[in-house]
């Protein structure tokens, strides 16, 4: 049976900015289903497998379809699960709620970092960054054992309570393992052991997926700019769109697609422009705005850019003493 998508409303909502999967969805005009009615954002599945996510705010991310304000839309839609879309060039439309116009939508463009700093910059914009994730104090996530997983990532501070619960300790041990790896320069076990985080942890998003998407993020874009072998970033790239569809949830999986094109939400992007040119002062602004994001998925996205500006930084061994503080002992 065919669907009537049209409306005898003559009011329409006007999106503000389309992230990159919205933007495909407008480009290639696709039909599809509504996937989750959440308190701050709707998911769409469109047939082929994109996601697009409606929110209100001013963060733009891969999956992002910004409006102005996103309560009409979510009381018409949260009394209709299971309901259907459909994607023209023109607008989105959803039986019973009114058009979603979008024709003359500005894409969000994100930008990659351009530069490298120096080692000791960049040593500092990290040591900044992890003491503002201790600071927030959260019990959920990646943040309340942020010493441990830098200190998983070089051989570093003595004192260090291991971390009590199973996934915690999971996936402190899956760090362990990829450094060791990548010390070896055995790139497909460092790999096989980063994406076995993938699917840890309770939420929309698993922690463990929000600080692989983190890491990956960082190492592609310092492979593009010299500072990590090409070999490392490419490998794990392949393992993660291997793997992550049979691992997590599928708007997970999107997630991690980007991700692995370098794409993470705007103030991530922008974290990665100061963590990799050691701009400590514009390392806070972004930060806070990060961690906003879900309950725990800024705080554990930015746990792994952390983790892989350390990768990056040329320093063989770098010491971690806890309250965001490291030490450079080989120089």
């Amino acid at each position: 049976m065919s669907i009537d998508y049209r409306t005898e409303s003559t009011d329409s909502l006007y999106s503000l900015r389309l992230g990159p999967e919205a933007a495909e969805v407008r480009a290639e005009p696709v039909t599809g289903h509504l996937l989750a009615v959440l308190r701050n954002a709707i998911y769409l599945e469109s047939d082929d497998g994109r996601i697009i996510c409606i929110v209100d705010g001013e963060i733009d991310g891969p999956l992002t379809l910004r409006v102005a304000d996103l309560t009409p839309l979510r009381s018409v839609l949260a009394s209709r699960p299971g309901g259907t879309f459909k994607a023209t060039r023109e607008a989105l439309y959803i039986p019973g709620a009114v058009p979603l116009l979008w024709a003359d939508t500005p894409r969000w463009l994100p930008q990659l970092p351009q530069e490298v700093g120096p080692a000791s910059e960049r040593l500092r914009a990290a040591q900044t960054l992890a003491r503002l994730i201790e600071d927030v104090g959260r019990l959920e996530g990646c943040a309340p054992f942020i010493a441990q997983l830098i200190g998983a990532w070089r051989a570093m501070p003595l004192q260090q309570k291991v971390p009590s619960d199973a996934l915690s300790s999971r996936i402190v041990r899956c760090l362990h393992e990829a450094r060791d790896a990548i010390q070896r320069a055995d790139y497909e076990e460092s790999a096989h052991a980063l994406v076995a985080l993938i699917g840890l942890g309770p939420g929309l998003t698993p922690s463990g997926d929000d600080l692989v998407a983190g890491v990956i993020a960082s190492l592609v874009w310092q492979a593009r700019l010299g500072c990590v072998p090409g070999e490392l970033a490419s490998g794990i790239v392949e393992a993660i769109r291997a793997v992550a569809p049979t691992r997590t949830n599928r708007i997970s999986t999107r997630l991690l697609w980007y991700a692995c094109e370098g794409i993470l939400y705007r103030p991530a992007m922008e974290l990665g422009v100061a963590l990799l040119s050691g701009n400590v002062d514009a390392i806070a602004s972004p930060a806070a705005i990060l961690f906003s994001i879900g309950n725990t998925t800024g705080i554990d996205l930015a746990a792994g850019l952390v983790i892989g500006a350390l990768m990056g930084i040329e320093s063989d061994t770098i010491a971690y003493t806890g309250k965001g503080r490291f030490i450079i002992t080989d120089k």
